[in-house]
């Protein structure tokens, strides 16, 4: 006989005359559902405590690690087709400041940014250049008519990286050439290297 065996045995001796069959059955249910909590405590409890160390381990792996400094990018842009054919642009991405591209004239758009006021398809803040885990990338904020990077049309919100191999980005009717992509090297980072 298994163990299983004789403990159904033990289980059908407790029964009495008076025990009905829908209260048997509804004792071993109670019995079952408090061994399974009982079960799933310990497992729960076991999985916090990993979790806890796991956590601490972390903690004290990375805590002295530095976040590496990301240097700022230049890209330097022309745009080859549309109502702004023959204009240049000369960006700086850094980490804490992207570069917006839309039809707007405000100063983010001209100081540091792409400012295509005559092209109507256009958004006003269209797209915009950051810096996402040291890379130049390109994104679509939205825009009505969307951004393509090398024929390829970009998703909304979505980070698309852009290389020096990149060739032309297109936001409405103006085709933009990438025509150097690289990182800036100012005074604070030549004298680090």
């Amino acid at each position: 006989m298994t163990t299983q065996s004789i403990a159904r045995i033990r289980s059908l001796q407790d029964i009495d005359a008076n025990t009905t069959v829908e209260s048997f059955l509804v004792s071993q249910r109670d019995k079952l559902v408090n061994e399974m909590e009982t079960m799933t405590g310990s497992l729960v409890e076991e999985l916090q405590e990993s979790c806890d160390k796991a956590k601490a381990n972390l903690r004290t792996e990375f805590a002295s690690a530095t976040p590496a400094k990301t240097e700022p990018f230049n890209i330097k842009l022309e745009v080859v087709s549309g109502p702004h054919t023959g204009t240049k642009f000369d960006l700086c991405v850094d980490v804490d400041e992207a570069c917006y591209v839309g039809r707007s004239t405000g100063k983010k758009f001209r100081t540091n940014g792409i400012s295509l006021p005559k092209d109507s398809e256009v958004s006003t803040t269209h797209a915009k250049f950051e810096i996402q885990r040291g890379q130049v990338v390109i994104i679509d904020v939205g825009s009505t008519n969307g951004t393509t990077l090398d024929n390829v049309e970009l998703l909304e919100h979505v980070a698309a990286p852009v290389t020096p191999a990149s060739q032309t980005l297109l936001f409405g009717s103006s085709a933009i050439r990438i025509h150097s992509l690289a990182p800036l090297r100012t005074k604070d980072n030549v004298q680090a290297a």
